[in-house]
């Protein structure tokens, strides 16, 4: 499924997918995926030379991004910063790991994803899991990776998994 999502994909903050290959020996698919020799965003932001003046492009760069896959009805399902890659010399960002990524807007699935970067909805089963898109989901998980971003640390940081989905 995330083969033939990415290789529909072409934005220029999305990771691109140049090819596949099977080692029959093994039974073990790979993807070709476009080089990405900056780190990713997890590593990146709490660098001093990190700026407001980066903040601003890279939530540009992650807007573009998740605007485009929600024209398509893409929702990825997984934001975090470590799926966000940065290129080697612009460092421009590239939204990876379609590996959670589904194409029906009305879909929701409980517990999928990263839970700190998760909206507390997903986690009360009292709530009807209709009332809540998926493209919704990455809008929730923007906001946080956006509070991270400019402070440095991530709101849910110090909270154990079990007391966010409390």
């Amino acid at each position: 499924r995330e083969v033939s999502m990415l290789f529909k994909l072409s934005h220029p903050c999305i990771v691109s997918l140049y090819g596949t290959s099977m080692d029959e020996s093994n039974n073990v698919a790979y993807m070709v995926l476009e080089f990405c020799g900056g780190g990713d965003l997890a590593g990146y932001y709490k660098a001093p030379a990190f700026t407001t003046k980066e903040f601003v492009r890279i939530v540009n760069e992650l807007l573009s991004a998740v605007a485009y896959l929600h024209e398509r009805d893409i929702a990825h399902r997984d934001l975090k910063p470590a799926n966000v890659l940065l290129e080697s010399v612009s460092l421009k960002t590239k939204v990876a790991d379609f590996g959670l990524a589904k194409s029906n807007r009305n879909t929701v699935t409980r517990g999928i994803g990263t839970p700190c970067y998760m909206p507390p909805e997903m986690f009360d089963e009292d709530e009807e899991p209709e009332k809540t898109s998926m493209l919704a989901v990455d809008i929730y998980a923007l906001g946080v990776i956006c509070a991270q971003l400019w402070l440095k640390a991530a709101p849910f940081e110090n909270i154990g998994v079990h007391r966010i989905m409390s």
